[in-house]
């Protein structure tokens, strides 16, 4: 089956696409900043937050998926927001793939 169009039905065409898309992106509200923006999370918060159990999230920690910062006082474990981010993108460094090595 051929269609055929001249190229000013065509351009007609793409440009009521156009409109419609970027109608469509611009009517998307952008999302909010999250309100419970916190300096550092507990152990336990920072876990809920990347949906894990708190051992799984220690397990996590100790593959090196997930680099938290320590707080002096009490020297309890803390996770940055950024950190969390990070994780959640899965922008960390895998110490247990196969690193390409020949064995």
């Amino acid at each position: 089956m051929n269609i055929v169009a001249d190229q000013s039905a065509i351009d007609t065409i793409a440009d009521l696409v156009a409109e419609k898309v970027l109608a469509k992106i611009e009517a998307t509200p952008e999302p909010s900043q999250p309100q419970d923006e916190r300096f550092a999370y507990t152990e336990s918060d920072a876990a809920e937050k990347c949906g894990l159990a708190v051992h799984q999230l220690r397990e996590q920690r100790r593959l090196g998926r997930i680099v938290p910062c320590k707080a002096k006082p009490g020297r309890r474990i803390l996770y940055t927001p950024e950190a969390i981010r990070d994780f959640l993108d899965g922008r960390y460094l895998d110490k247990t793939a196969d690193n390409g090595s020949a064995d």
